[in-house]
């Protein structure tokens, strides 16, 4: 649907507008798979009200960029997904919200450190694909997760 004047943002702003109010629509899941993603374009995305209440985020295939994950990962907390499918993460990223969605999924794991495991509290689903734990990070995370008096998944 693109409407005679406008962007294309512009225009599925309307268009997503036109649906809510036809549908019952709970929650806007947004879908990233273009290579490379404008940090201007996702700023002005998540500047619209509409945009504002996503549920999920899901980058797919796209080259990373850090200034384009912090906005999402600034706006983490527990009802909403974030997502990273076939994108390769820097082994030096890292930011406190990484593991505060409700739904967190990373292909590439790498970058996570053992520590920032033994920070995860309340989340339902944390998966992690190419991780660098070795043997006695795993065996140190399951010791201080059974000996753990907080309630660390729902």
């Amino acid at each position: 649907l693109i409407y005679k004047e406008g962007t294309v943002l512009e225009s599925t702003i309307q268009a997503i507008t036109r649906l809510y109010n036809i549908f019952n629509c709970d929650r806007l899941d947004i879908h990233f798979c273009s290579k490379n993603i404008d940090t201007s374009f996702v700023k002005n995305l998540l500047s619209n009200p509409i945009f504002q209440t996503w549920y999920k985020i899901r980058l797919d295939a796209v080259e990373f960029n850090s200034e384009v994950v912090n906005l999402f990962m600034d706006m983490a907390d527990c009802t909403r997904c974030f997502q990273v499918f076939k994108s390769k993460m820097p082994l030096d990223f890292s930011h406190e919200n990484a593991f505060k969605f409700g739904l967190n999924y990373y292909n590439d794991s790498r970058w996570v450190k053992i520590e920032d495991l033994f920070k995860i509290r309340n989340i339902p689903a944390v998966i992690l694909d190419r991780v660098n734990f070795n043997s006695n990070d795993i065996r140190k995370y399951i010791s201080w997760w059974m000996k753990s008096e907080v309630y660390l998944m729902e």
